[in-house]
């Protein structure tokens, strides 16, 4: 696991811009020279941390910064870098984007981020300083450096006071910011209405049980919706209850696809069924090869369930406690009509949709790994336990970055990576409304390497990727105030 999750030269390259101004010879040029200068030991003194902790990726992030927005001739970060200077001009390295491996431990790990913390209070500080110097004199310049001040240490009342911010929900930001407050509230809105929502459901005679369910010998009662259809074992109530928590689903998926819901939004299965117990499972995989798929009958038993080909499309049974009909009612009904999502990501949108409906993250899908041992150990599915390990992971900066998530395979889903693609998709669907369906759209291919992953965000949200993780992960944060507006706890 890698432990660089900041994306620092991209990021504070997009928080700051460029530090010197274009026209030369006005008095600002002067502060800002004076800013800059400092803001270079700044950022030095932290690759200096960074370099004797083992995080050399850090330490050239941090020098390049330096480099190209605040002091393109510092001596320190062109010997940082690899430059060499011979016969009075500085050569740059034959490959300057390669640092050495970072072999930091975790207690490394974390000494290096608590002092990246600090470095951007610094940072912050000094263009907020300068902002409030400037504004009287010049106040558009004055205004670029409170911005910068707040992406980089964002409580300071004064500068939301000049810069006219407004406040959501005790939270103060520019307009971007407001924008996703709003849209994240907006979502759990319509989720506590599709929570509380009726659909017509009528009851299934038995006279109408699928022909591989009958062949089972199972008491299955069943329910159908406009859209979903389920038979389970005794249970007319539960069969009710689960095609209504699917509709419910449904409902909030189309508010999420907006107006693209009828072209990537569409109930794939012709019914499912729900088993209570090992031996009704093996009952059902028994009667008829149908069910197991291509699985063997042990394969199959090592799964909570499976899709399998019917007449005229395909139909799935689960085994799962009543306790989880909800969770697992809309965790299908996401997984399942939902069309051409990477896979992984696909499962940060069955634990979002779970968690907005239901408050819980239990309903997964994978497949047989290659190192397969007949037995699987699920991670817990606590969503508070959830978050907090993800804020341990960023605090400590040992969270897998971002390019990673959607080249995760489903034979082989990490419980860290889990718990951060549902972290991620939920900022997603807030941060961009009208862009997340391309970019899991883009993503949705076989193997991919890093690079394909990372030229998807460029693609589909005209952003780098390190600094789509870098906004992510404030927002995710212990203590983030723009969390707390979200009600993200």
């Amino acid at each position: 696991m890698t432990g660089h999750t900041l994306g620092t030269s991209v990021l504070l390259a997009t928080l700051l811009g460029s530090m010197l101004p274009a026209q030369a010879a006005r008095p600002t040029e002067v502060q800002e020279a004076q800013v800059a200068a400092k803001a270079a030991n700044v950022l030095c003194t932290f690759a200096r941390t960074a370099e004797s902790n083992k995080q050399p990726s850090r330490a050239h992030d941090a020098y390049r910064l330096v480099l190209a927005q605040y002091d393109d001739q510092n001596k320190a970060a062109r010997v940082g870098l690899g430059f060499r200077l011979v016969d009075g001009t500085w050569q740059a390295p034959t490959d300057p984007a390669t640092p050495p491996a970072d072999t930091a431990t975790a207690r490394q790990k974390s000494t290096v981020e608590t002092a990246w913390r600090s470095c951007t209070k610094q940072l912050g500080k000094l263009h907020r300083e300068l902002g409030f110097a400037l504004w009287k004199s010049d106040e558009a310049a004055a205004r670029r450096h409170l911005e910068r001040g707040l992406r980089l240490d964002p409580d300071d009342a004064r500068s939301h006071e000049l810069l006219g911010h407004e406040e959501v929900n005790g939270f103060r930001g520019d307009a971007q910011q407001i924008a996703f407050v709003r849209r994240l509230l907006a979502i759990r809105q319509q989720a506590a209405t599709a929570r509380e929502q009726e659909f017509e459901v009528r009851d299934l005679p038995a006279s109408e049980m699928p022909k591989e369910l009958q062949a089972t010998g199972l008491p299955f009662a069943g329910a159908r919706s406009q859209r979903f259809t389920y038979w389970v074992v005794e249970s007319p109530e539960a069969a009710r209850a689960a095609v209504l928590w699917a509709e419910r689903a449904f409902a909030l998926l189309q508010f999420l696809f907006g107006d693209d819901s009828p072209g990537r939004l569409q109930p794939s299965l012709q019914w499912n069924c729900v088993v209570r117990t090992d031996a009704q499972r093996d009952t059902l995989l028994q009667s008829g090869a149908a069910m197991r798929g291509k699985l063997s009958a042990e394969e199959a038993r090592a799964f909570g369930g499976l899709v399998f080909d019917v007449r005229n499309g395909q139909a799935s049974w689960s085994m799962y406690d009543v306790a989880h009909d909800a969770d697992m009612a809309v965790g299908h009904a996401t997984k399942r009509c939902c069309r051409r999502i990477n896979p992984a990501l696909s499962e940060g949108l069955v634990h979002a949709m779970t968690w907005l409906l239901c408050g819980t993250t239990r309903c997964r899908f994978g497949t047989i790994p290659k190192t397969y041992s007949g037995t699987f150990e699920l991670p817990p599915s606590d969503p508070e336990k959830w978050l907090e390990r993800l804020q341990d992971l960023i605090d400590t900066g040992e969270a897998w970055p971002l390019v990673q998530l959607p080249r995760e395979r489903l034979d082989g889903f990490r419980d860290d990576v889990r718990l951060e693609v549902w972290s991620f998709v939920l900022w997603l669907l807030a941060r961009h409304p009208s862009d997340w369906q391309e970019l899991v759209l883009q993503l949705n291919k076989n193997d991919m390497l890093p690079e394909t992953a990372a030229a998807a965000f460029q693609t589909a949200l005209g952003r780098d990727v390190a600094e789509v993780e870098a906004e992510w992960h404030e927002w995710a944060r212990r203590g983030s105030p723009i969390g707390k507006a979200t009600r993200l706890r």
